[in-house]
């Protein structure tokens, strides 16, 4: 590509519907605020502590004439650890999330959490942000980091089992909606504490770890009329379950000279099969490139530059990749640098045949898809969850598809959910 080649957001897939934090912001070729997400819970707080029996150790030894009473001038606690929950079922529907302690084999019948972690986790009203039962359900797209006190940190290091499952409404407290979803394995899922039997690095939450619990596949898998639920010969049904982000740094960052210096790790969640026809090649077993670019001129809402007499954004330096040959559930195995030139909210994902290098999105025998990760990345950056601030870690993920759900009714679609969250680093 060289930067004589046009681009502009119609030569891209139009992302009608970018999930933004907990909140979905809908429209065609056109940027929406997310609306503040805070679900009224302090950033270092579950919500009801989980007592383990045993008593938080002495830190230290009071100074002379302290009677260790006070800890007013006590370090805040900084979790060694992290939890996000990514929602990226396109069918699911809206849903709440619990959490629950649990002693025993969370499938046995008549199994109760040993505690629950606070009421379900929603959208708060914004005028009652913290009334739990004015919560609206998480949304397709939602990206929930999981606030850790030093009591669930703690709870993480011992036998119990902590379980995240999704429950339909706020009526019923988390122990009382357990039932709800505990005979249906894809409503919920067990992060083992580090010393219960059988925990190992796949399946618990050590120090050091960012962990990224999924929700992805579909309810109804046979209803994917257009691939977006995968291919017919083997859809991906509603499946929880979790990965480990690279918490390490990158040595060195590629693109361009100037501009924010940022780690990205691609994170594939979409089961979307793919057409035969352009635009839309496939979505599975493809390179992922980063394209910096610079920002369009005034006035331009997405023209390719012909029809509203605006210049398009243009490549501002070589792009990057930063993911090979990856299908749905495969991660990239680690950050890639990348320094982000130009304008980071004009930023484009580019998706290939693996081995083939990227081309100008809507130019004549291009198989490449371009897709607006700035203008996702920006939300999240508001909400303070996400975004491509210097010397971060950062996830991309890509959910959905961008074909009509129903061929019968090309009005309803599946759309794109491009989720971005910031990553623990060591």
């Amino acid at each position: 590509m060289t930067k004589a080649m046009r681009w502009g957001l119609s030569a891209l897939i139009s992302v009608g519907c970018v999930g933004l934090g907990t909140v979905v912001g809908c429209s065609e070729d056109e940027d929406n605020p997310p609306v503040d997400t805070d679900t009224g819970v302090p950033p270092t707080d579950t919500g009801t502590p989980v007592d383990t029996g045993t008593p938080d150790p002495d830190t230290g030894t009071p100074p002379p004439g302290d009677s260790g009473g006070d800890t007013s001038d006590a370090p805040p606690f900084m979790a060694n650890r992290a939890a996000t929950v990514l929602f990226s079922s396109p069918d699911l529907g809206g849903k709440y999330l619990c959490a629950g302690a649990f002693s025993g084999d969370p499938a046995m019948a008549g199994s109760k959490p040993a505690q629950t972690l606070g009421p379900p986790a929603g959208v708060p009203d914004p005028t009652a942000p913290t009334d739990p039962m004015k919560f609206k359900p998480l949304p397709y797209g939602a990206v929930v980091h999981v606030p850790l006190s030093k009591t669930a940190q703690d709870v993480m290091d011992t036998p119990l089992s902590i379980v995240l499952y999704l429950v339909d409404g706020v009526a019923k407290d988390c122990t009382a909606a357990w039932e709800d979803v505990r005979a249906t394995p894809a409503r919920w899922f067990s992060v083992k504490g580090t010393k219960a039997a059988g925990a190992n690095a796949t399946n618990s939450v050590a120090a050091g770890d960012h962990a990224l619990i999924r929700v992805h596949g579909c309810v109804n898998p046979a209803m994917g009329l257009t691939g977006e639920c995968g291919p017919a010969t083997a859809p991906a049904p509603l499946k929880i379950d979790m990965i480990k982000l690279d918490t390490a740094k990158p040595a060195t960052f590629a693109g361009g000279t100037t501009g924010p210096k940022v780690g990205l790790q691609f994170v594939h969640v979409s089961p979307f099969a793919g057409n035969a026809a352009p635009p839309v090649p496939s979505f599975q077993n493809i390179d992922v490139w980063f394209q910096p670019m610079t920002g369009a001129s005034a006035g331009d809402a997405g023209t390719d530059g012909g029809d509203g007499g605006t210049t398009p954004s243009m490549p501002a330096s070589t792009p990057v990749k930063i993911a090979t040959a990856v299908k749905f559930g495969d991660k990239a195995a680690t950050s890639v640098g990348v320094q982000i030139a130009g304008d980071p909210n004009a930023a484009v994902i580019l998706l290939t045949p693996t081995g083939v290098a990227p081309c100008t999105p809507g130019s004549a025998g291009c198989a490449t898809v371009g897709l607006p990760i700035g203008r996702s990345a920006a939300g999240y950056k508001m909400l303070g969850i996400g975004g491509f601030d210097d010397g971060t870690n950062q996830f991309i993920g890509l959910a959905g598809s961008p074909v009509p759900k129903d061929l019968t009714m090309p009005t309803t679609t599946t759309t794109i959910s491009m989720p971005v969250g910031k990553v623990l680093t060591k």
